[in-house]
């Protein structure tokens, strides 16, 4: 598990508490056969800006949901990346999701505006 929290952090830019809880959401999507795929995690607030001109310029294509413009991926710790959110792709959100629910992370399933794959950490804004 330490060798996931260490990928997640240096990799992906996850907060080191966040990826203790991703790590096991990962492990517990793998036993479940739903074939995790980690798409996005930290991201400089202007690729951010970037992503929400696109979406809303038409280029829609590999969204799921219009990007926020306060966003859980572009929280840094001073210099560094710090992220309390990442996408991750799975052959079943539905089940992706009750399994976050239950490790008390929380998913983009229960936005207004859905988001399949978006997780983060509760203890932040979403």
């Amino acid at each position: 598990m330490e060798a996931w929290k260490k990928y997640l952090v240096e990799s992906w830019g996850l907060n080191a508490s966040f990826a203790d809880r991703i790590a096991l959401f990962i492990n517990w999507l793998n036993y479940y056969g739903l074939h995790p795929s980690i798409k996005s995690g930290f991201r400089d607030p202007e690729h951010q800006k970037k992503l929400r001109a696109e979406y809303d310029a038409g280029k829609r294509a590999g969204f799921n949901a219009r990007p926020a413009i306060d966003s859980l991926h572009t929280v840094t710790n001073w210099s560094r990346p710090d992220a309390r959110a990442i996408d991750i792709g799975t052959t079943n959100n539905e089940t992706a999701s009750r399994i976050a629910r239950a490790l008390r992370i929380g998913t983009g399933l229960d936005f207004k505006d859905p988001d399949p794959g978006h997780y983060f950490d509760l203890g932040s804004r979403a």
